[in-house]
């Protein structure tokens, strides 16, 4: 480079830098004047030092074509902006030089501006609602905690250990973190919105190790009608067949193919496989629960206790009247047994079903939510699928057999197309083996205790393919 266009150049980066401090001094309001002048002032040096280092008889990549003049130079500037040299920007900046204010951007920062979200809820939504897929759970692991408290930590309307309990998150529920207030943390589980102390909360990849220990993974049959077969094949035999709507318990994946659990009653536990592509696989939670839901099943525990010991007594007072009849008899010398009575005469319900079929079909509704005990017997306490049906139809006086499969020779067969209140529906997921029992309730439902992880609920008949049916109340 020649030493007259180097000296040249300098002088017209000076001379713009020298026009453009006088503008930006002249300006009201701007701030980044100072930045300007230092930006230019750093843009000569550094033009200067690669002019330098390329010597006089190398070429410069970057050399201009021609020099611009230094008047086309300032005409290019409007008075009134200066972006030119700005390196720095504040937002938020008031239009008053006196009164330099910058506003905060709550939402951004995941804050509500309402005083009224600080406050915790009650909401409403069913169970389904608060099942998840794998993906979401997978997108959203850094705002999911699961409980680390022993049993149990409270969920309170506002931060701080003096504010009201609206509920409680027992060890291993899942919530979704909402925001950090110091020690607090506010969270959303089940129908519970509200604030724990955040060292009861495992988060973020902690949370993460610990789903497959506290999520159950349940596959939701997507068709009308599932095939359950013995391999993981289409070429297998079908175990039994699941209707829509129904959910099994995933064991694992295998390819396109899932394992579940299709009997999970203790009696014998059988398993089976379905094509990944008739199914929704979803997880479901243990969540935490309100202190309105809390005392919902504190009133419904002492209902189903309430009806146990009427029906106790019902059935008590019964078997004293037949005690006394008996005795009545032998002192007549008219020796009969009980069983020799004439039996009372039926009586029909609308269904065709006898009253008291439909007794002990309402009898066994008031259990529904009670847990599933492997070998238990207790109504309240816990009991299998054979345990239920025995202990429901003993508070009438009626004795069955303790197990399923022995339950299936108790009183006479009728047809699926003959079900009437009271009856025992009988499935066998290997298509040969007794295997489950559930006591029909009437309206093509029955109610059973299902599995530990569901206790006693009300299905559909065909849960899964019916194999026989017994009618115990003549």
């Amino acid at each position: 480079m020649r030493r007259k266009d180097f000296f040249l150049r300098c002088g017209v980066g000076a001379a713009v830098v020298a026009v453009s401090a006088a503008m930006l001094s002249g300006n009201e309001g701007v701030q980044a004047g100072s930045n300007a002048k230092v930006s230019g002032l750093a843009g000569i040096s550094l033009f200067v030092d690669n002019a330098y280092v390329q010597g006089e008889n190398r070429v410069v990549k970057a050399e201009l074509d021609s020099v611009v003049p230094v008047d086309e130079i300032l005409s290019s500037f409007n008075g009134n902006m200066v972006t030119a040299f700005a390196l720095d920007t504040v937002s938020g900046v008031a239009e008053d030089e006196n009164s330099i204010e910058i506003t905060e951007d709550k939402t951004a920062a995941g804050e509500s501006t309402d005083a009224s979200d600080e406050d915790g809820s009650e909401g409403d939504k069913t169970a389904d609602e608060m099942e998840s897929t794998e993906e979401e759970v997978k997108s959203k692991y850094e705002n999911i905690g699961i409980s680390i408290a022993d049993p149990y930590v409270n969920i309170r309307k506002k931060p701080g250990e003096d504010n009201e309990i609206i509920g409680k998150l027992y060890k291993g529920s899942k919530c979704d973190i909402i925001k950090d207030k110091g020690d607090w943390v506010k969270i959303e589980s089940g129908n519970a919105k509200g604030y724990i102390k955040a060292e009861y909360l495992a988060r973020g990849f902690d949370a993460e190790k610990l789903i497959d220990e506290y999520g159950t993974k349940v596959a939701v049959v997507n068709t009308e009608t599932l095939n359950v077969r013995f391999e993981d094949s289409t070429d297998s035999r079908i175990a039994t067949q699941i209707p829509m709507g129904e959910k099994l318990l995933v064991l694992q994946k295998k390819g396109d193919w899932y394992e579940v659990s299709v009997n999970d009653d203790g009696e014998e536990k059988l398993t089976g496989w379905v094509a990944a592509e008739f199914v929704n696989v979803k997880i479901q939670w243990k969540h935490a629960i309100t202190i309105k839901e809390e005392k919902a099943e504190e009133e419904r525990k002492a209902a189903a206790e309430a009806a146990l010991a009427a029906q106790q007594q019902a059935l008590a007072a019964e078997q004293a009247r037949q005690q006394t009849s008996y005795t009545n008899n032998r002192t007549n010398n008219t020796v009969q047994t009980v069983e020799k009575q004439k039996a009372p005469e039926k009586v029909y319900t609308s269904e065709g079903g006898t009253a008291k079929g439909q007794n002990i079909a309402n009898f066994a509704l008031n259990f529904v939510g009670n847990p599933y005990v492997w070998g238990g017997t207790s109504l309240t306490r816990g009991t299998d699928c054979s345990g239920f049906v025995m202990s429901v139809y003993a508070n009438f006086g009626i004795g069955l057999n303790r197990t399923s499969r022995a339950q299936v020779s108790n009183g006479y067969a009728v047809g699926m197309n003959e079900l009437q209140p009271g009856d025992l529906v009988f499935y066998a997921a290997n298509g040969r083996r007794i295997s489950h029992v559930a006591l029909y309730i009437g309206g093509g439902k029955v109610v059973h205790a299902s599995t530990p992880r569901t206790g006693i609920i009300v299905s559909s008949v065909y849960h899964q393919s019916p194999y026989c049916a017994r009618r115990i109340v003549k």
